[in-house]
């Protein structure tokens, strides 16, 4: 992952600070970090871990879950739903285009796990965002945007994803009339 942003925090419902602790935990394997029991508990409510109990002080041992692992799996599901969701227009002119997020999340972690590329997708996405930009500077009419389930129910990716952007340029004739 290359930037780490406030909505992606805010998606997985942890803190940075709670990122960084489970990054030296699972990454890094160091295991001598001993975070606050309140820092703990908000992970716990996130679903990365499980508290447990040693004694009736303040003791504690805290067990990470799957969860956890994945945010640093190379090859993970979650990060490239938000990929995807982040790249999908939220907007259509007034028309909200993130109809459905949790079933589109379902529908595109089954079109993954059915081997439909995550990088197709995306490629697909963006030239469709780019023959939608050159039609607009042409005054081309393009039909609007598709809801983020009709879009991924469809496999819209699938129609643009072999477009090439037409990069013409215009020779400097000096001297004339623009």
């Amino acid at each position: 992952m290359d930037k780490l942003s406030y909505k992606f925090f805010r998606d997985l419902n942890i803190t940075p600070n709670n990122y960084v602790f489970l990054y030296n935990v699972i990454v890094l394997k160091n295991t001598s970090i001993t975070p606050l029991i309140h820092e703990l508990s908000k992970l716990e409510d996130a679903g990365f871990l499980k508290i447990i109990p040693k004694d009736v002080s303040y003791n504690f041992e805290y067990v990470l879950k799957d969860k956890a692992y994945g945010l640093f799996v190379e090859d993970n599901i979650e990060q490239k739903w938000l990929e995807f969701k982040k790249c999908f227009p939220i907007k259509s002119g007034v028309r909200r285009l993130h109809d459905n997020p949790e079933g589109c999340k379902k529908k595109y972690i089954n079109l993954l796990e059915t081997g439909v590329s995550h990088k197709d997708i995306l490629l697909g996405l963006d030239n469709e965002c780019l023959a939608r930009q050159e039609a607009s500077s042409k005054h081309l009419f393009m039909s609007d945007w598709k809801l983020m389930s009709t879009w991924l129910n469809q496999k819209n990716w699938l129609v643009y994803l072999d477009y090439e952007v037409e990069i013409k340029e215009k020779p400097a004739n000096y001297g004339e009339d623009i």
